[in-house]
């Protein structure tokens, strides 16, 4: 029996290999060893709260190969790529961290896995927020003959927030104002812009809202003069008394469009009621506006009367 083995032995291995190769072929010709080479995003998980991520890169080319009956188990359309947050803490370069495929493990042994780069860089950043006032920056340069008012700014204040260490160097929130023709008034919607303390803009902060009201006037420029302010007194005195002394708190004011007269530029008070009295007194009394002028500043001053008896006559 073993010498009919061996007739035509040569034969035979040669059958075999070809039959084995026949059916690899069929095998394969069903099921092929296929690649597909997606680029996938990178996402944290377990981030710790109150925290924000960077991440560099945010995506890494995937190199999936294996049999066409495994790899088509995988959703590439749903692929993920993972690094884990919960254990990290802030470092300013940031830290290597490996990247996860949402791959079961049991098709991860069977396939051949590639991802580059393996690991991405990842910093995360306490988050923070304050809130701060607004502040215009416009070129005061107005029509011959007119003056710009103080700006008028909706809203005032604005929430800033953002990473911790960028809001450590925020100084201020400005918004430039430029008029739609040179010194024309302004009233528009501008974006506010966060600064540091040489006034360059800071990016990675967040702004609400962000954009700022600012309304700009235009009025007739006036004349502003000194003038001197003369407390007027009514009524008599008791019997014996006279007044020694009258001083006004501030002595001038600026009057705008105040106008000359005899005595110079003056603004009277309100009458000051000084009625059967014998002893000095300090009041308030409100400075008598006329009709044209306007009182740059407070319109109350403050008003001594020193009062004193006659000299008895001889």
């Amino acid at each position: 029996m073993l010498s009919s083995f061996k007739d035509n032995l040569t034969e035979k291995i040669m059958a075999f290999v070809c039959a084995l190769l026949l059916y690899f072929y069929v095998v394969a010709a069903k099921n092929p060893v296929m690649t597909q080479n997606p680029v996938v995003r990178v996402n944290i998980s377990k981030l710790p709260n109150g925290y924000s991520s960077e991440m560099m890169p945010n995506e890494v080319s995937v190199r999936l190969s294996g049999p066409k009956n495994l790899l088509n188990q995988i959703d590439i359309q749903n692929l993920r790529a993972t690094v884990a947050g919960q254990s990290l803490r802030e470092d300013e370069g940031g830290v290597q961290v490996p990247v996860h495929l949402n791959i079961p493990e049991n098709l991860v042994q069977q396939l051949d896995i590639s991802i580059q780069p393996a690991t991405v860089n990842v910093r995360i950043r306490r988050m923070g927020q304050r809130e701060m006032p607004v502040e215009c920056l416009f070129i005061n340069t107005p029509e011959s003959g007119y003056v710009y008012s103080k700006p008028a700014l909706n809203p005032g204040n604005l929430l800033v927030s953002g990473p911790s260490d960028l809001l450590k160097r925020a100084k201020r929130i400005v918004v430039s104002a430029v008029p739609s023709r040179p010194g024309a008034a302004i009233d528009e919607q501008l974006p506010a812009i966060v600064v540091d303390g040489k006034n360059n803009p800071i990016s990675g902060l967040t702004v609400q809202p962000n954009k700022v009201r600012v309304v700009i006037a235009l009025s007739p420029r006036q004349l502003s003069v000194a003038s001197r302010v003369y407390p007027q007194l009514m009524g008599q005195l008791a019997e014996g008394y006279e007044v020694s002394r009258i001083i006004a708190t501030p002595g001038e004011v600026l009057v705008s469009n105040g106008g000359e007269s005899s005595s110079g530029n003056i603004i009277y008070t309100e009458p000051i009621s000084v009625e059967g009295l014998s002893q000095s007194f300090t009041t308030k009394a409100k400075l008598k506006i006329t009709a044209g002028t306007s009182v740059i500043g407070d319109d109350m001053v403050k008003v001594e009367v020193q009062i004193k008896g006659k000299a008895a006559s001889n």
